[in-house]
């Protein structure tokens, strides 16, 4: 973001970079260039600056997960990316995942979302 909005690369975003670039935003929505928005060209602007940050998640997975940056993840990476999470989880160390270290997963991750768990249903999870 700070690369985004400051414009003249000073390290500091200043009122009137933070403006100019509410203004750019604004004209890259107005698509027809009436100077007002639509419905239809807030919701393409939306899916646009959706589909953008998806892009941008995924090319930083991509990225971490291919160690070498050779631009293909191998097997070896594919396998990797997994183990940290397993050996978060397994608790004791003894290679197995039991519901327990399951639950205590779940716990912390909750506990670090201010107790708000999301569900795959979305709704917030049991307490």
């Amino acid at each position: 973001m700070m690369e985004r909005l400051d414009t003249n690369g000073d390290g500091q975003i200043t009122k009137e970079e933070a403006e100019a670039a509410k203004a750019a935003r604004f004209a890259e929505a107005d698509t027809n260039g009436d100077g007002g928005l639509s419905m239809a060209e807030m919701q393409a602007f939306r899916a646009a600056e959706k589909a953008r940050r998806m892009e941008t998640m995924r090319q930083r997975m991509f990225d971490k997960a291919d160690a070498d940056g050779n631009g293909v993840i191998s097997a070896d990476e594919f396998e990797a990316r997994g183990a940290p999470m397993f050996d978060r989880m397994d608790a004791d160390g003894d290679g197995v995942i039991t519901a327990e270290e399951m639950q205590a997963m779940r716990d912390r991750r909750c506990d670090g979302a201010m107790g708000d768990c999301p569900r795959r249903g979305g709704g917030p999870g049991p307490r």
